[in-house]
């Protein structure tokens, strides 16, 4: 078992990072899924209004980790991730990240998927991740059966 690692300075999701996302602090167990509740504002914008794809990203990302480490207790790193974006995703109104993946011996296989207020999906994602171990405790702070 690998020793609890300190996150809270990360991009993604780390509560301790001034110009993070903050996305831990936003999301919940949903069954095996990782949901994330993001209203980014004007800050992650690439086009006015409109979030970075780099972002849109990072939050597909975040969203299939905090899956992988909090769901199914894995420490595994991101070694693909090829992302769909279908509709801009906006940086002024709520948006829902989702997270979901199954090991496969060694790897993770995962998806992921942003969809809006209406639930029209915006992007979505494939990942493959490596399992380097144990995840030595949870990430999130909230669930919902």
């Amino acid at each position: 078992m690998s020793q609890a690692k300190d996150f809270s300075r990360c991009y993604g999701c780390g509560e301790h990072n001034p110009t993070g996302l903050h996305l831990r602090q936003h999301s919940r167990r949903v069954g095996d899924d990782i949901v994330i509740d993001a209203n980014l504002g004007p800050f992650f914008a690439g086009f006015p209004g409109v979030a970075h794809a780099g972002v849109v990203a990072t939050m597909l990302d975040e969203a299939i980790q905090m899956q992988a480490t909090g769901v199914l207790g894995l420490e595994a790193p991101t070694v693909q991730l090829n992302i769909a974006y279908k509709a801009p995703v906006p940086t002024e109104a709520p948006v829902q990240v989702r997270g979901r993946g199954a090991r496969d011996g060694n790897k993770v296989m995962a998806t992921g998927e942003v969809t809006d207020a209406d639930g029209q999906l915006l992007a979505s994602a494939e990942a493959v991740l490596v399992v380097t171990g144990d995840a030595g405790g949870d990430r999130r702070t909230e669930s919902e059966e």
